[in-house]
């Protein structure tokens, strides 16, 4: 005969019946574990977290766990000695059969399998509820449904599918495959060498102990390859890949991703891609090598002997420190080496080379090399450039310690028949220098970096009339386009020698045709420097000196000195001047400028004008005054006939003297 405990009452409640008979067992209130046994029984849970143990030769049971008080009813096949198949068809509810017995349960929140290899199969479910299932020891196979799904795979080689919504599988140890299908997951891989596949979305996923192989999918994922020789792929969105220690391959596919290397000195060497995107890619500690691939990456080494390749675009590439081999790639790159003995190559493109005091013997492979335009054509943007400003004062010294032995190492005593002083310059030495392989004296020149500056010489309008420029002084007020009045916040010199009758666009000043009547004089300005023009619709827009006088009749070179000074005139904010009558820019300290000032005049720059940060891209003194016309535009409405020096526009009286 059967047991029928129509309710066994309140409290937490153990109930074992093994009659092989139709037992019907309800458990009433309380946490109650129940086992059935054999036959056809009716197991109810009641309220609260009821757990349901089942053993071999189960019976055609009928498990209903209830959905009052705490709500977390278990089945547990643990004790079983085979395999089982769990289907579930609907929220909650589904079978289990180990092929001559079947369990139809419902209201069950967690099953947990066998130690054999098992099958739970929840892609016909009906209902939108997620799954939770641990499937413990044994290869088992686990397909998720269209919910939220929680599965512990346990030990064993399991095979994973989440299925759609936003699941969290860990592998456990053993060899597992995971995929996180749709939604977006958490992926733990555990111990063991795994295949783990985040699909769609934006997955986390941790491969663990082991070497594993780990595919993002879809989405920004983040990624964590743990322990082991792994191989991961962030696929598509902008991922996030850390911890790659042990050896690790690592591509971040499309997207801009960021990409740690390993987190502890001594990790095994990885090899790290970008992918395409504008990746961020930071070492640690190990001989990495790194390619950034397309998109304008950011790539940061650490100690070891890296080798860095940026791949296409606009990248920016540090070596830190260790004997590094960086490539640019194609693109504008700026490429420091750090501290080491590094070899640099800028690629194709216009680079920016970085050198700092005390970074090692650095060699430079292709100065110039892959450059735009030609290096004296007056464009500071279409060649290479490296910042030596604080190591030498005159681009004579640097030439001569070139050619006395091929290395810039400051092994020079004299320069153009002068003796040289080194002690206020950042100092170069036997360890700390700077060899260009294929690079002559001549690829250096002393204003590659485009500053704006006046002639000594010149005059300036000032509230007490015209002043040289080379008598102003920070403090000193000045008259503007505009018609304020605005004090000087700092002024600097530059000296350069020139060759007679020849041109140079970098280097040969340039003369602006006078003003008609008023006794002004033809105005020399550097070539870099901006004039302000009127356009035919009545706009101003600012044109480079070099410019005027390569393509139009309005300027030309000034071919006959020798010497030249320019002196740099600097305002709290970038505005026009008034030089012999022509409305003028003031000097504008943008990244290219503040390279090329020595330190002294640097440091005075920078206290004051406190915003002015050097090495960024903006450098924090805000936008100049007038837009700058391209040469090509210069050409055509020259072409037209609609450019012209604009006119004067100070009122009468000057305005207050804004301070």
């Amino acid at each position: 005969m059967g047991y029928d405990a129509a309710n066994l009452g309140g409290g937490s409640t153990d109930v074992a019946i093994d009659d092989g008979a139709a037992d019907t067992i309800e458990g009433g209130t309380g946490a109650d574990t129940i086992a059935g046994g054999r036959g056809a029984d009716s197991l109810s849970g009641g309220d609260d977290a009821d757990t349901f143990v089942i053993h071999d030769n189960f019976g055609n049971d009928t498990i209903s766990g209830g959905e009052g008080g705490i709500d977390d009813d278990v089945i547990d096949l643990s004790a079983m000695t085979g395999p089982v198949t769990v289907s579930f068809t609907g929220d909650e509810a589904g079978t289990i059969t180990d092929g001559t017995d079947t369990i139809t349960f419902s209201e069950i929140e967690q099953v947990i399998t066998t130690d054999q290899a098992d099958i739970v199969d929840a892609t016909g479910k009906a209902g939108t509820g997620g799954i939770s299932v641990d499937t413990r020891s044994g290869n088992d196979t686990i397909t998720g449904g269209n919910g939220d799904d929680t599965i512990v795979a346990g030990d064993g080689d399991d095979n994973v599918d989440g299925g759609s919504g936003a699941d969290r599988v860990e592998g456990g140890a053993g060899a597992d495959t995971v995929s996180g299908g749709g939604g977006s997951d958490t992926l733990i891989g555990g111990a063991g060498d795994d295949s783990l596949n985040g699909g769609g979305n934006a997955d986390s996923i941790e491969g663990g102990d082991g070497q594993d192989t780990i595919q993002g999918g879809a989405g920004g994922d983040t990624i964590d390859g743990g322990a082991g020789a792994d191989s991961i792929e962030g696929g598509g969105g902008n991922d996030f890949i850390r911890h790659a220690v042990g050896g690790d391959t690592v591509d971040g596919g499309a997207g801009s991703d960021t990409i740690y290397g390993g987190f502890a000195p001594g990790d095994d060497d990885a090899v790290l891609r970008g992918g395409d995107g504008n990746d961020s890619i930071v070492t640690y500690g190990a001989n990495d090598t790194v390619f950034g691939d397309a998109g304008n990456d950011t790539i940061v080494g650490d100690a070891g002997n890296e080798s860095f390749d940026g791949g296409a675009d606009d990248d920016d590439i540090w070596g830190g420190d260790g004997d590094d081999t960086i490539t640019g790639g194609t693109g504008r790159d700026t490429v420091e080496g750090g501290a080491g003995n590094d070899s640099l190559s800028g690629g194709d493109g216009d680079d920016v080379f970085v050198y700092a005091q005390a970074e090692g013997a650095d060699t430079i492979t292709d100065f110039n090399f892959g450059n735009s335009g030609a290096i004296g054509d007056g464009d500071t943007t279409n060649n290479d450039f490296i910042d030596l400003s604080g190591f030498y004062d005159r681009v004579g010294e640097l030439r001569e310690d070139f050619d006395d032995d091929g290395v810039l190492n400051q092994s020079n005593s004299t320069a153009n028949g002068g003796d040289v002083d080194y002690s206020d310059n950042a100092q170069m030495d036997a360890s700390n220098n700077l060899t260009f392989q294929g690079a002559s004296r001549d690829s250096f020149t002393a204003d590659n970096t485009g500053v704006v500056c006046f002639a000594k010489g010149m005059r300036i309008a000032t509230p007490r009339g015209p002043r040289a420029v080379e008598s102003l002084e920070a403090g000193d007020v000045v008259c503007t386009h505009s018609g304020a009045l605005l004090p000087l916040v700092w002024t600097g010199k530059t000296e350069l020698a020139l060759q007679s009758g020849h041109r140079d666009p970098r280097r040969t000043p340039v003369r602006i045709k006078p003003v008609s009547g008023g006794g002004n004089r033809a105005l020399l300005v550097s070539p870099q420097h901006c004039m302000l023009m009127t356009l035919s619709d009545g706009s101003e827009a600012f044109a480079r000196a070099r410019h005027l006088a390569e393509e139009t009749k309005l300027a030309s070179y000034a071919l006959s000195r020798p010497r030249v000074s320019y002196v740099h005139l600097c305002l709290a904010r970038h505005d026009i001047l008034i030089c012999e009558g022509r409305p003028s820019e003031s000097f504008y300290p943008g990244r290219w400028a503040l390279r090329s000032l020595p330190e002294p005049d640097l440091g005075r720059l920078l206290r004051a004008v406190p915003t002015v940060r050097p090495g960024a891209g903006e450098t924090g003194y805000g936008p100049r005054a007038a837009p700058i016309l391209a040469r090509h535009e210069i050409r055509k409405l020259t072409a037209a006939g609609t450019l012209a020096f604009a006119p004067l526009a100070m009122p009468d009286t000057p305005v207050q003297v804004a301070r």
